[in-house]
């Protein structure tokens, strides 16, 4: 099984979990400037990393560097790649939406902004045109990205038991599968998660506050939805009934980013402890950790299975014999030994002149 990671020092390395090893991707020069912040899959299964200084730039998983790369302004909040093209969202801390076709066979790209302090993007698996985007006092919305237009704005909830508006900070966001339209899971920096249904309302459908910490990253598998906090603490939502399902232990720095297996039920977590964490979804059991170094900001799951450790080949034969021989050697070298009736005398008579 491997995973593709990001760091903060701008390095992506490809861990195998059972070996406990890594390949770097790309080059090995490390730069804070050149942060790996988001990662992504081509339909080519090459791997395209957004960085801090506004680089996007794709990588073979083989350590070959891929032929293209473009420069956007701004830091990144998220990217993701719309399979129907081949092209890259990508938005900024300012609000700017940008698709880019790597290869500059639509010779416009387009550029829209959708407001200030986003915090989030995510592309719909199941509809590129449509993306979610969120941010501090900015709910979530749908844009789409053919006719830069917002085809969804979430409603704030009503005000609280002491009619006190309450505040807005989306800091994570995922697609559920469709009903009708688009159905999104949305974690705060208020410790709340909320379920929209586009075709019912505005207002969550579901609503639950979770704990006491920001939710930072959040993914989802079937019927549940996993999220990590500030605090490394990684937990597990029933979306049909919002009961807690469990929590996965191990993780002690703040989650950056969840990545569920294409498929198999395991999904891996990673973030400021510098460990990739990956754990068996159902049973939430630890099945592998690899320590990187740095501390992590993104993680994809490649679709590689488990792979069993290499068994190591005993010689049945001759390992008994080896061992009762090796047994009579040590006896009689023991019996060889010829030991002197004041030995223990002379060495208490040594200590005390020591001293």
């Amino acid at each position: 099984m491997r995973v593709i990671i990001g760091d903060e020092t701008g390095l992506v390395k490809n861990v195998a979990l059972e070996a406990d090893t890594f390949v770097h991707l790309g080059g090995s020069t490390q730069s804070r400037s050149t942060s790996a912040k988001y990662l992504a899959w081509t339909e080519d299964k090459d791997v395209v990393v957004a960085r801090a200084n506004g680089k996007v730039d794709s990588l073979a998983t083989d350590g070959t560097e891929t032929p293209w790369s473009f420069t956007s302004e701004g830091i990144p909040v998220g990217m993701g790649v719309l399979p129907d093209f081949g092209s890259i969202v990508r938005c900024n801390v300012n609000g700017n939406v940008e698709v880019v076709h790597p290869l500059n066979i639509k010779p416009k790209p387009q550029s829209f902004s959708v407001g200030h302090d986003i915090q989030v993007l995510r592309v719909d698996p199941l509809n590129s045109n449509v993306i979610a985007i969120g941010g501090n006092e900015r709910d979530a919305n749908l844009w789409d990205l053919e006719t830069q237009q917002a085809i969804f704005k979430a409603k704030n909830v009503t005000h609280d038991n002491l009619d006190m508006r309450v505040p807005v900070w989306v800091k994570a966001i995922s697609f559920l599968p469709p009903s009708e339209g688009q159905r999104l899971v949305v974690g705060t920096a208020y410790h709340q998660i909320r379920i929209y249904d586009t075709k019912t309302k505005r207002r969550p459908v579901q609503e639950v506050s979770f704990g006491d910490l920001p939710i930072t990253s959040m993914a989802v598998h079937e019927n549940r939805v996993i999220f990590g906090d500030t605090a490394g603490n990684i937990n597990a939502l029933d979306l049909r009934t919002l009961k807690h399902l469990g929590r996965y232990a191990g993780s002690v720095g703040s989650i950056r980013d969840i990545a569920i297996h294409p498929t198999m039920p395991y999904m891996a977590a990673v973030g400021l402890d510098r460990m990739v964490h990956v754990y068996n979804i159902e049973s939430r059991k630890s099945y592998a950790t690899h320590y990187a170094k740095q501390r992590l900001n993104s993680v994809l799951f490649t679709d590689e299975g488990i792979k069993a450790a290499p068994v190591p080949v005993v010689d049945t034969t001759n390992g008994a014999e080896d061992e009762a021989m090796s047994e009579d050697e040590e006896e009689e070298e023991y019996e060889g030994l010829e030991i002197d009736d004041n030995s223990s005398s002379m060495d208490s008579d040594e200590d005390e002149d020591m001293d």
